[in-house]
């Protein structure tokens, strides 16, 4: 099924099709958040703070009535949400972090919600595969603002979109292969495997980018930047690009330098995790990436746990509309700087986020050329059966050290398939070792690496 071309499938897809498909036959909302959800752009932000508090209160009295965990904390701390005169208030609650999810994941899942949820996992930013429930509203609610971010960028619903993304590495069905490919090309998008990008076959990938002609581009950081130098190094363009946006990874200046001048296009940056997906994103005009906080509560601690501002700070996510498994002051193992509460965006009520300081995963570089996402190993391993945590270091070109904490689910064909799908992405002439341990331990700051390249950047070799 080849997708169709120009602004006509556009605005049939959006006026007609998504609607039909979204509405009717899956019955399913996302449309009518994102109609609220698109007007919030144009509110006072004291309208927004109002709504924003309100939603935190509505939260914490439903976390306190329906979720024994929560209930048990708030009557602790002598907790009443409906006291609340400012979000700022909820810092009295503990911190959730993954360990406390996985200790406590029953007590955590509102009574009213039980057998209304669907479990996620995840591969985890420090390393530890990462399970939790989600309804079907957090995933409607979720998409809607997601759409709502990627438009302000210009990559509206519907547009002919290409997406240099991570795909399923374990093999799939053939059946659902097909059942993907209508359903991108329906959306009007072509998905290509950042993770198979190499060096050898950066020609062939150029050549399809530009056959497909896109509209925007939605790219993981590292592959588009090493697509954008080849580009600019053969002196070749990919014509009709409008708007490129990027994620999964920082995005340093000179890499958008990079990539807009290979694409001739704007390039905004995006931060989300899979726990609750589009968290900020960058907008035309805007320095910073403005703040989804009709959806989100966001606060940065320092290491003495004190909230901090225009300055790095271990980030807690609230989601204000979560009722099946509530995240609250939920902890994702990123660093991040918000902007003081004074600073907003001119033309937008939403808040700032200045960058995302520790979200950075090592590439991993192969004997071949190819540069690998470190992304690419919790995008694997969340699907290993019996793989607890992992850390990936690499120390020499030709060789690769996975370190992995198992449990008793895994087994001898766990190994096999984990040996079998890693050495294929690397090539023949990269030695894999894997080396079980007991224990992987953190770093200094509490966290842990999931890759790590000890390799200097120009010249391969042990930094």
């Amino acid at each position: 099924m080849k997708p169709l071309y120009g602004r006509a499938y556009e605005w049939l897809f959006r006026r007609v099709l998504y609607p039909l498909y979204e509405e009717r036959l899956r019955g399913r909302r996302t449309l009518r958040w994102m109609r609220d959800m698109m007007a919030r752009d144009s509110w006072p932000r004291e309208q927004l703070a109002r709504y924003q508090l309100e939603q935190m209160k509505g939260l914490l009295s439903h976390a306190h009535q329906q979720v024994p965990w929560y209930r048990e904390r708030m009557d602790e701390a002598g907790f009443v949400p409906e006291d609340m005169t400012a979000c700022e208030q909820v810092a009295a609650l503990p911190v959730l972090t993954k360990a406390l999810v996985k200790e406590h994941y029953q007590e955590l899942i509102a009574r009213d919600y039980r057998c209304r949820t669907f479990a996620k996992v995840t591969g985890g930013s420090t390393g530890v595969p990462f399970r939790f429930e989600i309804t079907r509203e957090d995933y409607e609610r979720r998409m809607a603002v997601m759409w709502r971010g990627y438009a302000r960028a210009g990559a509206r619903m519907g547009r002919r979109t290409l997406y240099l993304w991570g795909a399923d590495i374990l093999p799939t069905r053939t059946l659902a292969g097909i059942k993907n490919h209508l359903y991108h090309s329906f959306f009007q998008r072509r998905m290509m495997n950042s993770f198979a990008l190499t060096e050898a076959n950066l020609p062939d990938y150029y050549r399809q980018v530009r056959a497909y002609r896109p509209a925007v581009v939605v790219a993981y950081v590292s592959p588009l930047y090493q697509l954008a130098c080849y580009m600019l190094a053969n002196n070749l363009r990919v014509p009709g690009v409008s708007s490129i946006l990027t994620g999964a990874e920082p995005l340093h200046e000179f890499q958008r330098d990079v990539i807009a001048r290979a694409f001739q296009a704007p390039v905004y940056n995006t931060y989300g995790c899979r726990e609750v997906m589009l968290l900020a994103s960058e907008a035309p005009g805007v320095s910073g990436l403005l703040i989804n906080s009709d959806q989100f509560y966001l606060e940065a601690l320092d290491d003495q746990g004190v909230a901090v501002h225009d300055a790095p700070g271990e980030l807690l996510i609230t989601d204000l509309h979560a009722r099946g498994m509530p995240f609250i002051r939920y902890s994702n193992g990123d660093r991040v700087s918000l902007a003081s509460p004074d600073q907003s965006a001119a033309g937008y009520p939403w808040p700032l986020m200045h960058a995302v300081e520790g979200r950075q995963l090592d590439v991993i570089r192969t004997p071949d050329g190819a540069l690998l996402p470190g992304e690419f190993f919790p995008h694997l391993l969340k699907d290993i059966p019996g793989v607890a945590a992992f850390q990936v270091i690499q120390h020499r070109l030709d060789s690769l050290v996975i370190k992995l904490q198992v449990s008793a689910d895994y087994d001898a064909d766990a190994e096999t398939l984990l040996r079998r799908t890693v050495q294929a992405r690397l090539g023949n002439a990269m030695h894999l070792l894997l080396e079980y341990v007991a224990e992987i331990p953190l770093t200094a700051s509490g966290k842990r690496r999931v890759t790590m390249s000890m390799l200097d950047t120009d010249t391969g070799e042990r930094s």
